[in-house]
This record gives C-alpha cells, structure tokens and sequence, in this order.
C-alpha cells in the first residue's frame, strides 16, 4: 500500500519556519481588548467615586468651630462619612478661614 501524500502546509521542508495559513488566527496570540476595557471601567469608576467623595465638596471648617455653631443652633443636618462630617447650616456662617488669612497679614 502506499502511504498518503504528506501535506506540504503541515510538514515544512526542514530548517524553514512553518507558513501561516490565510484566513486563520493563532491561537496563541494574546487578545488585549477584554483587559482595556476592564482597565477602562476601573478608571472611570475611579474617578466618579473621587468626584462624589464628601471630602471633596463644601468648605472645610475646625471641629470647634462646627460645634460653637452647633450650641448656637445653626447646624440643620449632619451626615457622617466615616471619620468625615458633611452637613448644612440654617444660615450660612461667615468664612472662619477669612479671619485667619487677616491675622497672617
């Protein structure tokens, strides 16, 4: 019996790299596309929880100061955030940071 025709494409000549066949993809080719998107999600995600973090809206006041306005009765709520306090005034307080940048001057 003879033995079958070898396939030119499967066995290549000896000392020659193996021909890529038109039409087909390696398999072993490294796909990039689900990993940036996984990166991209991350990153937006990122920034929209920067962006509503309490700690980056409203002015920033000492302790003390929010609590000589809490004894006068012009705190109207509080919401707390870990170790970070957020709320509103009944009426807006002057600036406690302006007395302080005049007393450098």
């Amino acid at each position: 019996m003879a033995s079958p025709p070898e396939n030119p494409q499967t066995n290549p000549p000896k000392g020659k790299a193996p021909q890529k066949q038109p039409g087909k993809e390696t398999q072993n080719a490294p796909s990039t596309g689900p990993w940036l998107i996984i990166l991209l999600i991350l990153v937006i995600g990122s920034l929209m929880m920067m962006k509503s973090s309490p700690e980056n809206t409203g002015s920033k006041v000492d302790y003390s100061f929010f609590v000589s306005e809490l004894k006068r009765g012009n705190v109207d709520s509080v919401e707390f955030h870990g170790d970070i306090l957020t709320g509103k005034w009944k009426t807006r307080p002057e600036n406690p940071d302006k007395e302080k940048k005049e007393e450098k001057l």
